[in-house]
């Protein structure tokens, strides 16, 4: 019984340091036209623990650039991101 309390909190303890994200293993810088799709995308890869957003670079496509920038700008600032920088 003993060796099992000595054992128990060892396997614990490396399991918990093993699976603790220290780091991201991608670091990513996003393009976008502004549209739902790539919007919901950004949530994702803000949520991940295993991805680092650099930055976000707007263009036309589904919305104009200027409308793009205003879409993203909100998204991050109601996420709680707002140290990403953005471009047009």
């Amino acid at each position: 019984m003993k060796r099992f309390l000595l054992i128990f909190p060892a396997l614990f303890l490396s399991a918990v340091l093993y699976c603790h994200p220290w780091k991201p293993n991608h670091y990513v810088i996003i393009d976008t036209d502004g549209g739902i799709d790539d919007l919901r995308a950004i949530t994702m890869l803000l949520a991940s623990p295993d991805v680092r957003v650099l930055g976000i670079t707007t263009s036309g496509g589904a919305l104009s650039h200027e409308n793009a920038y205003i879409k993203v700008k909100s998204l991050l600032n109601s996420l709680y991101h707002e140290g990403i920088p953005v471009g047009t």
